[in-house]
């Protein structure tokens, strides 16, 4: 059943790049297609993970409050996680890398607000030394959070590296290219793209298309080309805008 799933939706995912008019005329979002199998989803979840599904369903509650109590809007970074497990999926990820991918990403910024609320719905440029210094640790005590946890040692070794960029520009490390997982890659491009569209990159908040672009602007430099565009053609399609024929083709 559940392969099923994730077959069908790779193959919806695929047909919509390969044809922009196809997803742009034909189709309602893909989150009906998320929303469908809802249920199969907690399932998968399971499956993967076993036991362990006890302590994840925690870690998301965990997360949830967190957020909620420094003002962040209501299952940011869960949302943040579903949309790295959709593109984890459509790039071909197996259902146990998916979910170390989704658990990474559920949990990259519970670690900033447990060290110092006052980084709360700020951007980066706006911070004290000693907040900045915070934030730049955050991936570390994260990683340190899983590690302490059965079995998600290699979701601390991703969420280690999501603030990694290609270009070595990211943190902690300042690690550079192919030493950064793919896994962290993708879950960078997807933070970055939430940070933007909710303002927490700059004052305020931009649409969707002017997230897009912008973040156009690090192809081949702070991320990988072919993972972004996957990005953006997927929250295209989800969003129902347009966001070049070049991205969808490519």
């Amino acid at each position: 059943m559940s392969t099923d799933w994730q077959a069908k939706y790779k193959a919806e995912v695929d047909k919509r790049v390969k044809s922009h008019e196809l997803w742009k005329e034909q189709y309602q979002n893909i989150s009906e297609i998320l929303s469908l199998t809802q249920k199969e989803n907690e399932i998968l979840k399971k499956k993967v993970h076993g036991d362990n599904f006890l302590i994840i369903d925690i870690l998301s509650r965990l997360v949830s409050v967190i957020e909620l109590e420094a003002g962040y809007p209501n299952g940011y970074s869960l949302q943040i996680a579903d949309h790295a497990l959709i593109l984890a999926y459509s790039l071909g990820f197996n259902r146990k890398e998916a979910y170390d991918i989704y658990i990474a990403a559920m949990m990259h910024n519970v670690a900033v607000l447990i060290s110092s609320r006052s980084v709360a719905n700020r951007i980066i440029d706006e911070l004290s030394k000693e907040d900045k210094d915070v934030v730049h640790a955050a991936p570390t005590v994260a990683a340190n959070i899983l590690n302490s946890l059965p079995t998600l040692e290699a979701s601390a070794t991703l969420v280690l590296s999501c603030r990694e960029k290609i270009d070595g520009s990211g943190y902690p490390n300042r690690s550079l290219g192919a030493k950064i997982p793919r896994g962290s890659q993708l879950i960078s491009i997807v933070l970055d793209y939430y940070e933007i569209l909710f303002g927490y990159y700059r004052l305020e908040k931009v649409p969707p298309e002017q997230a897009a672009n912008h973040m156009r602007k690090g192809r081949d430099s702070a991320y990988d080309r072919s993972i972004l565009d996957k990005f953006l053609v997927i929250m295209a399609c989800e969003y129902n805008q347009e966001i070049g024929r070049a991205s969808c083709r490519e």
